[in-house]
């Protein structure tokens, strides 16, 4: 074992499995015939597999006692759920704010993730590299047949992968965001955002690259704003 935690990640696209649903091909349609997850060609998942077992910050899945596992998460790279929100308790900085992702807002992402599964399914039961080591299922079975079924386990095993990004997004206006191009806060003249919360849009991959280029950016901004100060 070369890693303690990710051996090998994959990136698909599943076309093919969410055309099956007509709530997708739906929204399809109304969006011009452009997915509505990733119009551009843009992998709709991240499927990590893990070379032992791992709860997946579901801390209620019981342990096995012995035997060889493997743990594969499958992470929706640009859910299409709006609403989320960040609420103050108090003007006091130090006080944990209100966070409401919203996840599931939209019942396509539901979708998604259901179909997501599927494939992953697929690839472990019938991919050359996995059909002949993957044994069983733990702690419990897919209900993969059924799709109300399939909705309540979606609903019941998902959790955050802890990569949050867009709570401050970077806008045109006050109206569609909290900071300008150069990150200022809207109407306050010198208050900057430099770190995820500013992404505008979730990246088609994990969001670590995107902070570096933001944290650059940021310090740009600053040298260019005090050139007195950085020569």
């Amino acid at each position: 074992m070369g890693s303690p935690f990710l051996e090998l990640i994959g990136f698909p696209r599943i076309d093919k499995y969410l055309e099956k649903s007509p709530e997708y091909r739906k929204a399809k349609a109304a969006n011009g015939g452009l997915d509505p997850f990733c119009p551009y060609g843009q992998p709709h998942f991240e499927i990590d597999f893990l070379p032992l077992f791992g709860s997946a910050f579901q801390w209620h899945f019981p342990h096995p006692k012995k035997g060889s596992y493997m743990t594969v998460m499958v992470d929706l790279v640009r859910p299409v759920s709006e609403g989320g929100e960040v609420t103050l308790n108090s003007a006091d900085p130090l006080q944990q704010a209100n966070i409401n992702l919203n996840y599931f807002n939209n019942d396509l992402d539901i979708i998604a993730i259901r179909e997501g599964i599927r494939f992953t399914y697929d690839v472990l039961k019938n991919g050359e590299g996995f059909k002949d080591i993957v044994e069983d299922e733990y702690p419990w079975d897919m209900p993969l047949d059924d799709d109300e079924a399939m909705k309540r386990t979606v609903l019941d095993r998902s959790q955050t992968s802890f990569h949050p990004c867009g709570t401050a997004r970077l806008s045109k206006n006050i109206q569609q965001g909290v900071v300008d191009p150069n990150l200022k806060v809207h109407g306050i003249k010198n208050l900057r955002v430099i770190d995820a919360s500013v992404i505008p849009v979730i990246p088609d991959c994990r969001i670590q690259n995107s902070v570096y280029m933001l944290a650059e950016k940021g310090a740009d901004a600053i040298k260019r704003d005090h050139r007195d100060l950085y020569r």
